[in-house]
C-alpha cells in the first residue's frame, strides 16, 4: 500500500511538472518571476517608488483602512480597476508592510498583468499558425523588451492596459478569421476592462467598432440595408460592453462628486496637472511648436525603430494572402497611439515615453503576421519568400531591444524611465536627479514617523492625500488622519480645530503643492500670520518641492469627530 501511495504521489508530481513545463505555462510563470524580481529590486532594494503607482495603492487603502472606509474613497479622477485589483493584496499588509508602505501591491499587480499579457500574446501568435520556434521567438522578443520588463515591474497601469488590449486583439483576430459572435463578446468585455484601466481605451473601442462594422458589412449578403443592419448588429456586440462601462463610470462619478469626467474637471485631474507643468513640458519636448511632432517620432523610433517598415511589409503580405487578422492589432493599438499623439500635440499630455508602449506589441504582432503570411506562401513554389519574410520579421523585431535600452536611459526622451533604470544600471550623471525623484518617499516617511511619535487620537491630523499619500501610507496609524476621501473632509477643512484636529500638514513646495487643498484654503500669507496655527516642524530643504510643514492648532471646544 505504501508503495502504491508513493507511485500515486510520483504520478501527480510528474503531471504537475509536465503541466508547468508546458510551453504556454512557461510564458506566464517565467516572465512573472522576472518581473517580480525586478520589482523587488526597484522598490524594496532601491526604494525607487513611482508616485503614480503608489497613489493608486492609496486609493485602494482608503476604501478598506481609512478613518472613513467606503467604496467611493477609491476616487473618480483615475480609472478604478488598478486599485480594485490591489485590494485583496492589502489584506496581507500586516504580514508584509511594504505592500502599503512602499506601494509594492501595485508592483505585484503590474507583474501579474504583464506576465498574463505575455501569455495572451503567445496565444495570439500561436493562432497565426506559426511553429514552435517562431512563436517562442516572437513571444520572447515581447517579454524581454526593456519597456515591457520595466512596466511589468514598476506598478504602473500600462501592464493591465496592455493585457486587456491584447485580449481584445486576440478575440477580434479570431472573429476576422471566422465570423462567430462569441469572440466579439469577449473582445467587447476586454475593451470595457481596458476603459476601467485607462481612458485611452476609448480610441481602441471606437476602432474596434468601426473595424467590425466595415468587415461585417463586406461579409454580409443581401441589399445595402440588410448588410447595414448586419454590420450594425456586429458593431453593437463589440461596442455595448464598452459603452456600458463608459456610461456607468460617468454616471456614478456624476452622482457622487457632481462631475462625470473628473480627470478633466478636478483640480487633481490630468488637465490640471498638465497645466501646472506646461512650461517644463514645453521646454523638454517642444510641445506647442513644430518640434513636438519630431519629439514624439523620436520616442516611437526609440522603442521600435523599424515599426513603420514592419507594418508596411506585414500589410503587403496580408493583402497578398487576403489575411484580415493584421487589422486587429493595427487598428486597436494604432488608434491608441494616434490618440496619444493628438493629446500630446494639443497640449493635453505630458509626452511621457510610456504613452508609446503600445508600439512594442504592435511591432511584435506585425512581424509575427509577416512571418506567418510569408511561410504560408511556400506552397506557391517560391519557398525563398517564406524564409526571407521570416528572417526579416525576426531581425526587424529584435533590433528594437538594444535601441529601446539606450532610449530608456536617455533622460530627454525617457523623462521618467531613465531615473527608474538608474537604480538597476547606475549612471553617474543621474545621481542627483534620482535622489530628487525619491524625495517624496524619504520626506513622507520622516513626517509619518514624527506624527506617529505624537501618539494622537482618531482624526487628529488633517492632510490632503492627493499629495500627502506618502505620509499616510507610511504611518502606523491611518485612523489618526482626516483625509481627502473622507465624507466630512470639507467640513473639517473649513474649521479644523472645532472638529478636534490638533495638527495640519501642508505641502510647502511649488508644483504639485498648488494642488494641496489645505494650502489652497490657507494660503502662504495666512499661514505666515498664524491664521492656521503654529508652525512646529518643517520637513525637507527650504527649496524642496516635496517639503512639508506641520502646524499645531490651538485646543478648542471640539465637535464629535467620528
Amino acid at each position: 500500500m505504501a508503495s502504491m501511495r508513493r507511485l500515486r504521489r510520483r504520478s501527480v508530481s510528474m503531471r504537475f511538472i509536465r503541466w508547468f513545463a508546458h510551453e504556454r505555462q512557461l510564458f506566464f510563470w517565467i516572465p512573472l518571476l522576472v518581473y517580480l524580481a525586478a520589482a523587488f529590486g526597484l522598490v524594496v532594494g532601491a526604494h525607487n517608488i513611482v508616485g503614480d503607482a503608489w497613489s493608486r495603492v492609496g486609493n485602494a487603502f482608503y476604501v478598506l483602512f481609512s478613518r472613513d472606509p467606503h467604496l467611493a474613497a477609491i476616487g473618480f479622477v483615475w480609472n478604478p480597476l488598478p486599485s480594485v485589483l490591489m485590494m485583496p493584496l492589502l489584506l496581507l499588509r500586516s504580514f508584509f508592510p511594504p505592500l502599503v508602505e512602499m506601494g509594492f501591491a501595485a508592483n505585484i499587480v503590474s507583474a501579474v498583468c504583464m506576465a498574463a499579457a505575455v501569455w495572451q500574446l503567445h496565444g495570439t501568435v500561436a493562432e497565426l499558425g506559426l511553429g514552435r520556434p517562431l512563436r517562442v521567438t516572437f513571444t520572447t522578443l515581447f517579454a524581454v523588451h526593456p519597456m515591457v520588463i520595466l512596466y511589468g515591474a514598476n506598478g504602473m497601469s500600462e501592464a493591465p492596459f496592455l493585457l486587456f488590449l491584447i485580449i481584445a486583439i486576440r478575440q477580434l483576430a479570431r472573429w476576422l478569421r471566422s465570423p462567430d459572435v462569441v469572440p466579439l463578446v469577449f473582445a467587447g468585455l476586454a475593451l470595457a476592462l481596458a476603459y476601467f484601466t485607462r481612458y485611452e481605451a476609448v480610441a481602441a473601442a471606437l476602432a474596434a467598432a468601426l473595424i467590425v462594422a466595415a468587415v461585417g458589412y463586406s461579409r454580409a449578403s443581401g441589399d445595402r440595408s440588410t448588410r447595414a443592419v448586419v454590420a450594425l448588429a456586429d458593431a453593437l456586440v463589440v461596442g455595448v460592453p464598452f459603452a456600458a462601462a463608459f456610461l456607468l463610470w460617468a454616471l456614478v462619478s456624476w452622482i457622487i462628486v457632481g462631475s462625470p469626467f473628473e480627470t478633466f474637471t478636478s483640480i487633481y485631474g490630468n488637465s490640471s496637472q498638465v497645466g501646472l507643468a506646461i512650461q517644463g513640458i514645453q521646454a523638454a519636448t517642444g510641445q506647442g511648436t513644430p518640434a513636438a511632432l519630431g519629439y514624439a517620432v523620436s520616442q516611437v523610433d526609440g522603442l521600435e525603430p523599424l515599426l513603420l517598415v514592419g507594418l508596411v511589409m506585414a500589410g503587403g503580405f496580408a493583402l497578398w494572402r487576403r489575411d484580415l487578422r493584421l487589422i486587429a492589432p493595427t487598428g486597436l493599438l494604432g488608434a491608441v497611439m494616434l490618440f496619444a499623439l493628438w493629446a500630446f500635440l494639443s497640449g493635453k499630455s505630458f509626452g511621457w515615453l510610456r504613452f508609446w508602449i503600445d508600439a512594442v506589441p504592435l511591432m511584435v504582432l506585425a512581424c509575427a503576421s509577416l512571418a506567418a503570411d510569408g511561410l504560408s506562401a511556400r506552397p506557391s513554389g517560391r519557398p525563398w519568400i517564406g524564409r526571407l519574410a521570416m528572417t526579416v520579421a525576426v531581425a526587424s523585431c529584435a533590433v528594437g531591444l538594444p535601441v529601446a535600452a539606450v532610449t530608456m536611459i536617455t533622460p530627454n526622451l525617457a523623462r521618467e524611465e531613465a531615473y527608474q533604470i538608474h537604480d538597476l544600471l547606475p549612471t553617474a550623471h543621474l545621481d542627483g536627479a534620482v535622489a530628487q525623484a525619491n524625495r517624496p518617499f524619504v520626506i513622507g516617511g520622516e513626517v509619518a514617523r514624527y506624527i506617529d511619535s505624537l501618539t494622537l487620537t482618531r482624526g487628529a491630523v488633517l492632510v490632503d492625500v492627493a499629495t500627502g499619500f506618502p505620509i499616510v501610507l507610511q504611518s502606523k496609524d491611518a485612523l489618526q488622519f482626516v483625509i481627502t476621501p473622507d465624507r466630512d473632509f470639507l467640513a473639517v477643512l473649513s474649521d479644523p480645530a472645532v472638529f478636534g484636529v490638533r495638527y495640519v500638514i501642508v505641502q510647502s513646495g511649488e508644483g504639485t503643492g498648488q494642488l494641496d487643498a489645505v494650502g489652497r484654503m490657507y494660503n502662504a500669507a495666512q499661514r505666515a500670520s498664524g491664521t492656521l496655527g503654529v508652525l512646529v516642524r518643517h520637513f525637507g530643504a527650504p527649496e524642496d518641492n516635496f517639503g512639508w510643514d506641520v502646524y499645531a492648532l490651538p485646543v478648542a471646544v471640539t465637535a464629535t469627530n467620528p
